[in-house]
């Protein structure tokens, strides 16, 4: 679902009514909400992954936003969060790349 923020903001993100479980451990009876968002300005960055069960509309909200062709839409993405110093809470590390080229 592709939703306007402001001029710059777009929300990309999806719901999920199947998951019964956020992060295995606390219950979620109506499901829940993968928020990300596309904040378009001099450079253009996708803030926040969703889970990959609606990765599909994830990319095509993001081609959307952008007004391109899915297939010009790869974005690449890791994170250490839970793992090591991220998990214990004493440190966070991420580093995302999108690259758009029309063919």
């Amino acid at each position: 679902m592709l939703r306007k923020v402001t001029d710059t903001i777009l929300y990309v993100g999806a719901n999920d009514h199947e998951v019964d479980l956020f992060e295995g451990q606390y219950v979620v009876p109506n499901g829940m909400a993968y928020n990300s968002y596309v904040i378009l300005d001099e450079k253009v960055a996708v803030m926040d992954t969703i889970d990959a069960s609606k990765t599909e509309e994830w990319l095509k909200n993001i081609a959307q936003a952008l007004d391109a062709d899915i297939s010009c839409v790869n974005v690449k993405a890791t994170t250490e969060e839970h793992l090591g110093f991220t998990g214990d809470g004493s440190g966070m590390s991420c580093h995302a790349v999108c690259l758009l080229e029309q063919l």
